[in-house]
């Protein structure tokens, strides 16, 4: 019987195994180029890995309302503050907990803005936002916390398809550009910090609800969802404010926001409800609406600049390790595609 030849099996295990990371190499890579960039999330979301770690003052994170209603080069030009916009449509309140902390590998100190617009949802809206789940997963780079939101929140019978991206988009190869490839490396920078410029305008009516003191709790799941968010927040010391943005609302989604800021609170966080200060904010129904969800340009510039103020206020300072350079590089960029957002509303 012919001896063990150890070193020849040596070889042949070490080429097996060179070819499994060849292999996994080649599936992270093809996974990142043939993701969608649908409704411009992917370039949004991918641009935050390009931010430097420790760069950032301030994290949004929340649903499309955080695109909206806040320009982070607005807000540097007006305080200083470094900023980005981790949002995606219907980011539901299970999601945002994972959000804060994929962020939080690179900003863990930041303070984290969360607005909370989706604890208004409806056991209908969740099964419809549960769809959206993908603008989330797929936007982010493989790792242990994309795993567990994919674990928590995908259907069984999904899970596969999302956590691994080829089996979702390998049919997408014709469609992909050389612009669209990344190999070994995810995280192509935005200049706009995940700003989205709108341009619509729809005179929308928004009802005084600052009386209605009443609370009426919210759905169920979101109210437990919430709760789970206040805990991690609290176990991870994460710096937090949680607000809700203006919008044409009922009443009883007012009393809901209303029910929502005292779980906040008694968890020992802040909760600003803009719904109720639209004039402190000097927002304009007539002009600063794109639809009764979301402001446009002219409204956002009203809301930055009322958010940068409270920051202020609040004694929040830029203290990231950024020296503002790359920031006027950006807003030089920023700057007339804000006049030109304006200007095409007036024209309107």
């Amino acid at each position: 019987m012919a001896g063990f030849n150890f070193r020849g099996a040596m070889r042949r295990l070490s080429a097996a195994v060179a070819f499994l990371l060849c292999t996994a190499v080649f599936a992270v890579s093809a996974g990142y180029s043939l993701r969608p960039d649908d409704q411009g999330v992917r370039t949004r979301l991918e641009g935050f890995y390009a931010e430097p770690a420790g760069s950032l003052d301030v994290v949004f994170v929340g649903s499309s309302a955080v695109y909206a209603f806040f320009s982070p080069l607005r807000l540097w030009r007006e305080t200083g503050l470094t900023s980005y916009l981790y949002a995606t449509p219907n980011q539901s309140v299970d999601m945002i907990r994972y959000a804060i902390e994929e962020c939080r590998k690179t900003q863990p100190d930041a303070l984290y803005i969360v607005e909370l617009r989706a604890m208004l949802a409806t056991r209908e809206d969740r099964a419809a936002i549960a769809a959206d789940l993908r603008r989330l997963s797929d936007n982010m780079p493989y790792s242990r916390t994309r795993a567990r939101l994919i674990a928590a929140q995908a259907e069984p019978e999904t899970r596969l398809s999302h956590e691994i991206d080829l089996i979702k988009y390998h049919g997408r190869w014709k469609d992909v550009r050389w612009s669209d490839l990344r190999f070994l490396r995810w995280g192509k920078a935005d200049p706009m910090k995940g700003w989205q410029f709108i341009t619509g305008w729809e005179p929308i009516e928004m009802r005084d609800w600052s009386a209605v003191n009443a609370a009426i709790e919210p759905d169920a799941d979101n109210v437990r969802a919430l709760e789970t968010l206040l805990e991690y927040c609290r176990a991870e010391g994460v710096n937090a404010v949680f607000l809700a943005t203006p919008f044409s609302l009922s009443r009883k989604q007012e009393k809901m926001l209303n029910a929502t800021e005292k779980t906040v609170e008694a968890a020992g966080y802040e909760f600003w409800n803009l719904t109720k200060i639209p004039d402190e904010i000097g927002l304009d129904f007539e002009t600063d609406y794109s639809d009764f969800r979301h402001v446009n340009m002219l409204g956002a510039v009203k809301c930055t600049g009322w958010l940068g103020a409270r920051l202020t206020e609040k004694g929040v300072v830029h203290a990231a390790a950024d020296d503002g350079a790359r920031w006027q590089e950006c807003w030089a960029q920023y700057e007339p595609r804000e006049q030109a957002a304006i200007e095409t509303i007036l024209e309107q």
